[in-house]
């Protein structure tokens, strides 16, 4: 498999979102409770910026962290903390996720990974010129 950047992941990644939106959701909460005419005017309104699902992305995010976080310490408790082969598999499916469901948050954000990833990295650089890896807090 050939290596690909952010951008392209972004973008490939984009192609197999399948989730609701926001307006999705209305939708079927209007359907539900029988507001058939007014789902319907909505569903006719043309798509919108606070469409999007940043909530479902986020939560998927959360889930697989949690997956992943779960197979780990079981290798600290079952296996005395060696990783093995088996766990590198399963660890590149379950990151390869939690790639994607960042991947979507951007994506629902408008936000560009590649613009995440550089910012975070001159953070980090700016904090080790300083001194100031070490410690807690968001402003150091």
């Amino acid at each position: 498999m050939q290596p690909i950047g952010f951008e392209d992941y972004q973008n490939m990644a984009k192609t197999t979102a399948i989730y609701p939106s926001i307006k999705d959701l209305i939708i079927k909460q209007l359907e539900k409770e029988g507001h058939h005419e007014i789902a319907s005017i909505v569903s006719e309104l043309p798509p919108h910026d606070n469409d999007n699902n940043v909530y479902y992305a986020a939560l998927g995010l959360s889930g697989e962290v949690g997956e992943f976080c779960n197979k780990l310490k079981k290798v600290m408790r079952d296996n005395d903390g060696i990783v093995s082969d088996e766990f590198r598999g399963f660890a590149a499916d379950e990151i390869g996720d939690i790639l994607w469901y960042v991947a979507a948050i951007c994506s629902e954000l408008d936000i560009d990974m590649m613009t995440c990833a550089a910012h975070n990295l001159n953070k980090l650089k700016s904090r080790q010129m300083r001194g100031k890896l070490v410690g807690s807090g968001d402003n150091r």
